[in-house]
């Protein structure tokens, strides 16, 4: 995740193993969305490939509606899961068949494994951290560590552990805002 100040904009860059690139940029107003074009992002018929499902955990944070759109938008299927999931993440599911919306957390490596596996996950975007809305991640880091370390250490070594256990090709991990 790089951010821009003098466009004031952010880019999330994933290069996936398989040589894909996906680009996504967006800013406090604006966002737009750029990608080198995937050979799963659509399903084709003739070579019975079904579109690439993306597990994005942290779906209902800053980043994370923005990336589940993008994906969407992209013809990615998406499962968002989240500890928490967003008003504005199940409204988008109740108008996308192609997103699946699971509670879940991350420090959980059971609940993580069964949501791998149920969805078929072929790629992770970690973007969840620990941090209250009325904190922020800094604040709420400084005033509880021992949880801010259980969830951004402990939770993303799950994440590795799962997607190394059950083959998953890529996964994503991104800087949160505040840094």
């Amino acid at each position: 995740l790089i951010y821009s100040e003098r466009s004031k904009s952010f880019t999330l860059t994933a290069v996936y193993v398989s040589g894909v690139v996906l680009e996504i940029k967006f800013g406090h107003r604006n966002r737009s969305f750029q990608s080198h074009p995937s050979k799963r992002n659509t399903y084709d018929a003739s070579t019975n490939c079904p579109p690439m499902t993306v597990a994005v955990i942290g779906a209902s944070g800053y980043l994370g509606e923005y990336v589940t759109d993008e994906l969407l938008d992209r013809g990615y299927e998406v499962v968002a899961f989240d500890l928490q999931p967003s008003e504005a993440i199940n409204s988008r599911a109740a108008e996308s068949g192609a997103l699946t919306v699971e509670r879940g957390d991350m420090q959980s490596f059971a609940t993580l494994s069964r949501m791998l596996t149920r969805y078929d996950v072929d790629s992770i975007i970690q973007l969840a951290y620990y941090g209250t809305p009325e904190n922020g991640l800094l604040d709420s880091a400084q005033e509880n560590p021992y949880e801010a370390t259980n969830t951004n250490v402990k939770g993303f070594n799950n994440i590795v552990e799962a997607a190394r256990q059950f083959d998953i090709d890529s996964v994503v991990w991104a800087s949160s805002t505040v840094v």
